[in-house]
């Protein structure tokens, strides 16, 4: 672990001094600052991994400090604890409130300031240490993910290749007359079988994609399960819920294509949004099966996306506009920059119905 760098605050001098050299002596770095208003600079622009706050201190308190701190996502992880002659219950715990992480009493004991001192940057080193775990793990779902494409698309070569070949053999002849009359009937009916076999094949290769869970729990437990293991440390926070009365799709190709639009919908979130809350709701109206996704991302401009889908189709959302247009549905999208994205999935499951008969 690189080394510790501290930033005390408080308005006496003696003190800064006295602070310094105790946490100096102890290999750690350490900037003193003494005016309440240049601590939020110093965060945004140092590497702090700590804060020493004193209190009382003129212009502005150690609680306005913190509060400020706390407000600006760029330093709210930054833990800071209060130095304090201030220990009525009111102080302290406006102090907790504002999100301070401990106090230490003045005048302090410097076993007690450095067990304090070293017990927070261990947490904060864990935190950073679960949150770059966290990314790893997302940045492999991302790869797993890619890889099933893969696989998807050798299947679909591999299983509908020699179908629509010999289609578009018989098509070819066709449009250039290449076949006699006496033979139409018969090339026909043959045309009509490989159609026929490829669409067995087409849900085969289907059927084969649907997670275990999802056959054996459900979409909705499926989907609980996937924002678990997308968010294992809870970062971003993503909330799936079902209206009391929410029946699941009929048909097992609806229920996957409708697993692969929210696992879609949640990569791009988690690739691209930098959003800290996620919330997935499930409803239905008779045979209209809806999805409401909403995330308070960094948002986006919906006329800026279009220009970019143009020069590059196969981008998160045209995959995601691709599958809820193969189920015959339709999605609405809202965002603007710094406002979130709002995405509303409508499916007519008896139009499902109708195309797997």
């Amino acid at each position: 672990m690189e080394r510790p760098n501290i930033l005390v605050v408080d308005d006496s001098m003696p003190n800064l001094m006295l602070l310094k050299d105790i946490l100096s002596g102890y290999d750690f770095g350490v900037t003193a600052e003494s005016d309440g208003e240049k601590v939020h600079g110093i965060l945004k622009n140092g590497n702090i991994d700590l804060v020493l706050l004193d209190i009382m201190m003129p212009k502005v308190d150690g609680f306005e400090v913190c509060r400020r701190i706390k407000a600006d996502p760029d330093t709210k992880d930054i833990p800071v604890i209060f130095l304090t002659a201030k220990v009525d219950e009111a102080s302290l715990l406006k102090g907790f409130e504002l999100g301070g992480v401990d106090y230490i009493k003045k005048p302090f004991l410097i076993s007690e300031l450095m067990a304090r001192v070293k017990t927070h940057l261990r947490l904060r080193q864990a935190e950073t240490q679960l949150k770059d775990f966290n990314r790893q793990i997302l940045s492999a779902v991302v790869q797993a993910e890619e890889r099933e494409r893969a696989r998807f698309a050798k299947d679909v070569h591999d299983g509908l290749g020699a179908f629509f070949s010999s289609l578009n053999t018989y098509l070819s002849l066709l449009s250039h007359n290449k076949i006699a009359a006496d033979e139409l009937p018969s090339v026909y009916l043959e045309m009509k079988e490989l159609i026929e076999e490829a669409v067995k094949e087409t849900k085969n290769i289907s059927n084969n994609l649907m997670p275990d869970m999802l056959a054996n729990f459900g979409l909705v437990a499926s989907v609980k399960s996937l924002c678990k293991k997308l968010s294992p440390a809870g970062e971003p926070q993503i909330v799936c819920e079902a209206d009391e009365n929410f029946v699941e799709p009929e048909s097992n190709e609806c229920k996957t294509s409708v697993f692969r639009i929210i696992n879609e919908l949640l990569n791009n979130a988690l690739k691209h949004s930098e959003a800290k809350k996620v919330e997935l709701k499930f409803s239905r109206q008779d045979s209209l099966v809806r999805i409401d996704y909403t995330d308070d991302g960094k948002g986006f401009d919906p006329e800026e996306v279009q220009r970019r889908i143009k020069d590059k189709p196969c981008s998160g959302i045209t995959n995601l506009l691709g599958r809820v247009s193969g189920l015959n549905g339709r999605a609405d999208i809202t965002s603007s920059p710094g406002n979130g994205v709002k995405i509303s999935i409508v499916i007519d499951t008896k139009s499902d119905t109708k195309t797997q008969q």
